[in-house]
């Protein structure tokens, strides 16, 4: 914690130094301050309260958050991971360390960052622009790699996030396939989601889904029975008897 309290001190001071500080801006940076120092806490209402001041601070608390990722404590490198993409789409700034954090040796960050990295790769796509596009292109391996994590948690996380971006992640759909072997039955409903999210190449992802619905997991067949539902409002597709 005395890294980060260090990483703080140096960040508001260059802030200081480098830019004409106005009373409002004076206030600003101590929220800031403030608010990242309680994601560190053990309690979750703690966590939640300081997620959503910073939320209404917005993008100026996208930096700091950014270096929290390479903080000692787990729980606030795992919480700022969480906080990024509640920001909104300026958060697309953070796609690079959030890639990073999917190799973070603690499983929690690992999977946090999945999550966050789906979140803003929507975000992004919604609000495209040629820079955004990149970087979200960019954190397609990674999750792909990330399907092969050694946590359950942390790959199901990480088809969830490929879901989140849609057509983008169609490069993925043959991983995901593969990966529907999986003898984990919450596994095989994210990934089942997530081909149904990513809608391409219709063949492929009609044919799965159409597999999973023999699933012995009434999740799956649930979940793939829901998808095959909406691509077949969305695209016309006819769904098999």
């Amino acid at each position: 914690m005395l890294k980060f309290q260090k990483l703080l001190r140096n960040f508001f001071l260059k802030d200081v130094v480098t830019k004409k500080t106005s009373p409002d801006r004076k206030r600003k940076i101590k929220q800031i301050q403030t608010q990242v120092k309680r994601l560190d806490s053990v309690q979750p209402d703690e966590v939640n309260n300081a997620i959503q001041e910073l939320r209404q601070i917005g993008t100026s608390a996208v930096p700091i958050l950014i270096e929290a990722l390479e903080q000692d404590s787990v729980q606030l490198r795992s919480n700022s991971a969480r906080a990024l993409p509640v920001l909104g789409a300026s958060s697309y700034q953070a796609i690079p360390a959030l890639v990073q954090a999917l190799s973070d040796k603690q499983a929690s960050v690992r999977q946090q960052a999945a999550f966050s990295l789906g979140l803003i790769g929507a975000l992004t796509n919604i609000q495209s622009s040629n820079t955004n596009d990149t970087l979200v292109k960019q954190m397609l391996p990674a999750l792909v790699s990330t399907l092969d994590d050694e946590s359950i948690a942390v790959r199901s996380n990480a088809a969830s996030a490929l879901g989140m971006l849609g057509e983008i992640a169609v490069d993925a759909v043959p991983v995901l396939v593969e990966a529907l072997d999986s003898p984990d039955s919450n596994f095989r409903a994210d990934i089942v989601a997530a081909l149904g999210l990513i809608g391409e190449p219709k063949n492929m992802v009609i044919s799965k889904l159409t597999e999973s619905l023999n699933d012995e997991s009434p999740d799956v067949r649930q979940c793939a029975n829901f998808h095959l539902e909406r691509l077949s409002a969305i695209n016309s597709v006819v769904i098999p008897p």
